[in-house]
């Protein structure tokens, strides 16, 4: 392969099908001692890592071919962004999603971190008021109190099953003169919730009426698995949603690739997009080569995989219910919607500290405090199902011994 086929056109051996049967979610590599946040965290300890958002299954091979012809370059110097890349992604929100979008929208960074904190600096001053919710991704409650900011914490409720906003407490929020945008995560983290288009338009009716700018974090829209659950992109909504909104997404939870450093936002608005680009400088560092390649090869080549991986979730979701009939204690107030987290209300089992208490008993759970949900505990379902079997059996055995469960 010559020069110019690599620097220009790497990613053509992605072409080919890829054979469903390919896709083997039930083996996956050995992740110790690769560099990995989530496995290195319990490295000397018994303990399963359930915690930190990414998946333990091997990326789309698509993806891995487009990485090793990249690497296979040999000079990873500063990279350039492509318009290829760039087509991708407008052709993925066309395809996906049905938003037209244009590529002079679309701004990369290194993760949706830096995009959260360039949304708020970018349309607030210090002082002024971010409105998020609880519980949240823990960037939505740190990201005010560094830029030195101060938020107004709404807390999400449950009506008929499914999880939603106080309507009421948002809008007031969103009315107080200080408070100049609404962190929106769509679908949410860590609650699984795909939210309707009745709730997105009630969402946009409200930030429009008190004039509020809106970052919404979408990183988690291509893995629906509710069947009757659709992504519906905000910014999407109508016309002025769109000109008050900074879009979040990403490739990396769905096609698991997080580790390679690429995010993007979207913004319409070309004011809006250049205070946005301003903020950012500084925030965020240039691109990964590798990350733009995988983005490419995802978007234009993981479709097959990225659906055999929502079955393969959907019965990992399925075995969790399951067993949960088994910890009494334990409480999945909804069915998650989408991606591979689920939220566990554990307030009933009576222990001073659970999540200390799965960690004892070899699970190593994401603690509801860091999402400011107390009793609560965030498990990461993105793995092989006979892990996650030994994940909730040594659960269940916590369970049993908790004071709840002795009387």
């Amino acid at each position: 392969m010559t020069f110019l086929e690599i620097a220009f056109a790497p990613y053509a051996v992605q072409s080919k099908v890829i054979p469903s049967m390919a896709f083997n979610f039930d083996s996956c590599p050995d992740r110790a001692g690769t560099d990995s946040t989530k496995w290195h965290k319990y490295a000397q300890r018994d303990i399963i890592p359930s915690w930190i958002a990414d998946m333990d299954f091997t990326s789309p091979p698509a993806v891995v071919e487009a990485l090793q012809a990249r690497a296979a370059h040999g000079v990873y110097g500063y990279p350039a962004q492509r318009d290829e890349v760039f087509n991708s992604i407008v052709k993925y929100m066309r395809r996906r999603h049905g938003w037209e979008i244009q590529p002079e929208w679309i701004t990369f960074m290194t993760s949706l971190v830096p995009g959260i904190h360039g949304a708020i600096r970018c349309t607030t001053n210090p002082g002024e008021t971010v409105v998020t919710s609880t519980p949240a991704y823990p960037p939505f409650l740190s990201a005010p109190i560094i830029s030195e900011r101060t938020s107004i914490k709404l807390e999400m409720v449950l009506v008929d099953g499914y999880w939603t906003f106080d309507w009421e407490k948002l809008e007031a929020a969103c009315s107080q003169s200080a408070s100049k945008i609404l962190l929106l995560c769509n679908p949410y983290n860590p609650l699984a919730r795909v939210f309707s288009r009745a709730e997105l338009e009630r969402i946009a009716a409200i930030v429009k009426k008190y004039n509020l700018v809106v970052c919404s974090d979408e990183i988690h829209c291509d893995l629906i698995l509710d069947p009757a659950a659709k992504h519906i992109v905000f910014a999407a909504i109508d016309e002025d949603t769109k000109a008050r909104t900074v879009t979040l997404m990403a490739a990396s939870k769905t096609y698991n690739i997080a580790g390679l450093t690429c995010g993007f936002a979207i913004i319409a608005d070309a004011g809006l997009r250049t205070k946005f680009r301003r903020i950012l400088q500084g925030l965020s560092l240039d691109q990964n080569v590798f990350g733009l390649a995988a983005t490419q090869a995802a978007f234009d080549h993981g479709d097959e995989w990225r659906v055999a991986c929502i079955e393969y979730l959907r019965g990992n979701l399925d075995l969790i219910e399951k067993e949960l009939k088994q910890m009494p204690g334990v409480i999945l107030h909804q069915r998650p919607q989408s991606s591979f987290l689920a939220w566990l209300d554990i307030s009933a089992l009576g222990f001073e500290n659970a999540h200390a208490e799965f960690e004892k008993g070899g699970v190593g759970l994401s603690n509801g405090l860091d999402f400011g949900g107390s009793s609560h505990v965030r498990i990461n379902f993105g793995c092989p199902r006979a892990r996650l079997q030994e994940m909730l059996n040594r659960m269940k055995a916590v369970v049993a011994r908790a004071p709840s469960n002795k009387k």
